[in-house]
C-alpha cells in the first residue's frame, strides 16, 4: 500500500504530457525502433523496409531516406549528446554508421554472424556497441568504424545494449536472463 504522504509526492511531481504530433508509418513499413535528437526537432525511425527515416518533430515530414540496408533495420540510435551521428543496427548482420545532417554513409561495421537488433553509442561519442542473435558484444569506434573488441559471455540472443554516463561502464542484456556490466 502506498502512503498518503508518498502518493502526493509522486503526483505533485508529475509533468503533464501532451500530444504534440503523430507520424505514420505504413504498414509494410512495420516501425521497429524510434530515437529523439537532443533538440527534440527530429526522430529516426527504424522498419521492416530496409531504411532509416529522419523525420522533422515540427511539421511531421520526412528530411531524409537513409538506405543501404539489406535486412530490417532493427535499431536506431544518436551520438548524444551532439547527434550528429546516426547508427542502425540490422538484421543484415550490420550496423551503419551516417551522418545526421547529410544522410551520408560513413562506416559499415561488418562482423557479426547473425542479426543485429541492438546498439548504443556512449556518451563521449567515441565508441558504439552493437549486440544480436550471435550472443557477442562487438565494440567499435564512432570515429573510423573499426572493431575495437569482442565481449563474450551470454548464451542466447543479446536484446539491449547501454552505457553509463561516463562511458566506464556498459549493460548488456540478453534472453539468456542475465544482464552483464563490463
Amino acid at each position: 500500500e502506498v502512503s498518503r504522504t508518498r502518493y502526493h509526492k509522486y503526483y505533485k511531481c508529475q509533468q503533464k504530457f501532451y500530444l504534440h504530433r503523430a507520424i505514420y508509418h505504413s504498414k509494410e513499413d512495420r516501425l521497429t525502433s524510434g530515437a529523439l535528437n537532443h533538440k527534440g526537432d527530429r526522430l529516426i525511425t527504424g522498419s521492416y523496409d530496409l531504411s532509416c527515416k529522419i523525420w522533422d518533430t515540427q511539421t511531421g515530414d520526412l528530411a531524409l531516406k537513409l538506405e543501404g540496408h539489406e535486412g530490417y533495420v532493427y535499431d536506431v540510435v544518436f551520438n548524444y549528446p551532439t547527434c550528429n551521428r546516426i547508427v542502425t543496427a540490422s538484421f543484415d548482420k550490420t550496423c551503419k554508421i551516417w551522418d545526421a545532417q547529410s544522410g551520408s554513409l560513413l562506416h559499415t561495421l561488418d562482423g557479426h554472424d547473425l542479426e543485429v537488433v541492438c546498439v548504443a553509442v556512449n556518451h563521449q561519442s567515441t565508441v558504439v556497441a552493437s549486440g544480436g542473435m550471435d550472443e557477442v558484444v562487438k565494440l567499435w569506434s564512432l570515429t573510423d568504424g573499426k572493431l575495437m573488441a569482442i565481449l563474450e559471455g551470454h548464451s542466447a540472443e543479446i536484446v539491449c545494449l547501454d552505457f553509463s554516463p561516463d562511458g566506464t561502464q556498459l549493460l548488456s542484456g540478453s534472453t539468456d536472463e542475465t544482464i552483464r556490466l563490463w
